[in-house]
């Protein structure tokens, strides 16, 4: 088929046992949660791919967290989404043995969070969903090109931004939907949400690596990539799950790194 469409709802809670309605396959998870007194963390999801033809495909996915129901359109902060949109497009202008691939992210503020903190989408300190946490976004294209059946090489550039939480002089946190552990709490704005507002760090990725199979069943792949930025927190304490008084500090987040990676199947 020239285009596939996708729907799906999951819903996080915790402290409590099973749930029963959850299990009515006759009644979305929505409606259940509201139900139940519209105290669990629920997730909607959207996929579209399109396959126009002659090389080409482009897909989406569109997730809604949360909506306020009487301000579906406005700012308010419970109006939570995120999507991915990309193009393939095979053997471009004509190019053969040739990808070009172009993509770009956009998480909005206060996604995966929740007023109970059990009830956030996370597993540890990873978001379940895209990599990126909440006020985010990232695009990135990339170029790959295969020579031979056992050779390829592939070029990457993208860019990230990030809107964190504010520490202030106070030491009270201004908290503007960019923590993953941190959920709206009373006394945190709530009627007016800005994307990438708060403490915006960026980053810029430039890299690329080369896959040559060896064997059948032996494939080595060697990779390069630097990354700069500006306001990036830095290591050993810049980690998304470090708070804010703890951090070591923000700079240019310069990295160099180096891949090497030696894969063996045995089926």
């Amino acid at each position: 088929p020239w285009i596939d469409l996708g729907f799906q709802e999951v819903v996080i809670y915790g402290d409590r046992g099973p749930e029963l309605t959850y299990l009515n396959p006759l009644m979305f998870y929505w409606a259940a949660q509201s139900y139940l007194g519209d105290k669990d963390n629920l997730m909607m999801g959207l996929d579209v791919d399109l396959h126009p033809g002659n090389g080409m495909r482009w897909y989406l996915a569109y997730v809604v967290d949360d909506l306020k129901k009487l301000r579906i359109f406005s700012d308010d902060f419970a109006n939570k989404f995120s999507f991915q949109s990309g193009l393939l497009w095979v053997d471009p202008l004509g190019l053969s043995d040739a990808d070009l691939r172009a993509e770009y992210v956009r998480i909005e503020p206060w996604i995966y969070t929740h007023k109970i903190p059990i009830n956030t989408f996370r597993h540890f300190d990873v978001p379940l969903g895209h990599e990126l946490g909440p006020n985010s976004d990232r695009w990135d294209i990339s170029w790959t090109q295969r020579f031979s059946r056992d050779l390829s090489a592939q070029l990457h550039l993208g860019g990230t931004r990030h809107g964190d939480n504010v520490l202030l002089e106070d030491g009270t946190i201004l908290n503007v939907g960019g923590d993953l552990h941190r959920g709206w709490r009373p006394g945190d704005e709530r009627q007016v949400k800005a994307f990438l507002d708060g403490n915006v760090s960026r980053w810029t990725a430039l890299g690329g690596n080369a896959t040559w199979r060896l064997l059948p069943q032996l494939t080595v792949l060697l990779g390069y990539q630097s990354e700069w930025g500006d306001n990036v927190p830095l290591p050993p304490r810049g980690d998304a799950n470090v708070t804010l008084t703890q951090r070591t500090g923000y700079g240019d987040g310069r990295q160099q790194h180096i891949r090497f990676e030696l894969r063996y199947r045995y089926f």
